[in-house]
């Protein structure tokens, strides 16, 4: 039987016999795969992400912060599945991470507050 070496990559162990199968190179233990990996840390972006454009939006525009703030500002193909209204909660849970991005990078008011907290001392 051939022996395995092993070494840590990229922060996963990969494991490389003499035929080159990695094996079990896309889990590390108990911790999971790569997807799960990215999977839960899009979760945890989203959790963060999503009810922070929310406030943002809503000292910008009030009440209407999502008419005019996420549907006024995504284009048609961008607003795909989302509602014409609802409980901030629901909304909020429609955000994802390329949504909040796409706000972040359009809205004025978010442009505004970073020139404010990232200009040069």
């Amino acid at each position: 039987m051939p022996a395995q070496r092993s070494r840590l990559t990229w922060g996963f162990r990969q494991r490389s016999d003499d035929s080159g199968d990695l094996g079990d190179a896309m889990t590390t233990g108990t911790t999971g795969t790569n997807y799960q990996r990215v999977t839960d840390g899009l979760r945890t972006l989203t959790g963060v992400l999503a009810p922070y454009v929310a406030q943002e939006l809503r000292t910008e525009f009030g009440p209407e912060w999502w008419s005019r703030g996420v549907l006024g500002v995504l284009h048609e193909n961008q607003q795909r599945d989302l509602p014409a209204a609802g409980q901030d909660e629901e909304l909020i849970a429609k955000l994802d991470p390329a949504r909040c991005l796409l706000l972040i990078t359009s809205v004025p008011h978010f442009q505004d507050h970073a020139s404010d907290n990232w200009e040069p001392e």
